[in-house]
């Protein structure tokens, strides 16, 4: 089975999203959960809030592809052009 990502490119995306979610006031995000038979990448059981790195990655996919945009700093320009954003 051959890989989307190399594992170095997706430990980045993920410690970058983790980096975020701990700077967050107020939230306190476990990282790799377990629950039942599935591991969840990031869990704050006081709000019941679980956020999968493969749903987040899908996200940024649907966004690049409305914007018509390669990265997220393209779709951010687009989106300030297109009055989306101010």
């Amino acid at each position: 089975m051959q890989r989307k990502r190399p594992l170095a490119v997706r430990n980045t995306i993920e410690n970058r999203l983790w980096a975020q979610l701990r700077a967050l006031d107020g939230y306190r995000f476990r990282r790799k959960a377990p629950f039942k038979s599935f591991t969840l990448d990031f869990v704050e059981h006081q709000h019941r809030l679980v956020i999968s790195l493969a749903t987040v990655k899908k996200h940024v996919s649907n966004l690049l592809g409305k914007f018509q945009a390669e990265t997220r700093t393209q779709a951010i320009a687009r989106a300030r052009e297109w009055s989306v954003l101010e």
